[in-house]
């Protein structure tokens, strides 16, 4: 987890569910309710942050920073 002085950065890590080398017994391991890709995962929290840095690997590491007005809209993924 990152330190913040306030100025709301979050650090996210997840499954990668489009990883390539991913065994298949791994990829819908029961635990899991919801899989991301990097593209989801940045949808899910448009509406409260923007993404300013990520590492695309077998996990998703992505670190996101806290938008100054939350926005009505999510951004969807192209």
């Amino acid at each position: 987890m990152l330190a913040s002085d306030g100025d709301g950065i979050l650090f996210i890590e997840v499954p990668n569910i489009e990883t390539k080398d991913a065994s298949p017994h791994n990829i819908y391991f029961k635990a899991h309710i919801h899989y991301f890709s990097a593209s989801t995962l940045t949808s899910a929290a448009s509406n409260y942050f923007e993404k300013i840095d990520e590492d695309i690997g077998s996990n998703l590491r992505i670190i996101f920073k806290r938008k100054d007005v939350v926005e009505d809209n999510l951004t969807f993924p192209t």
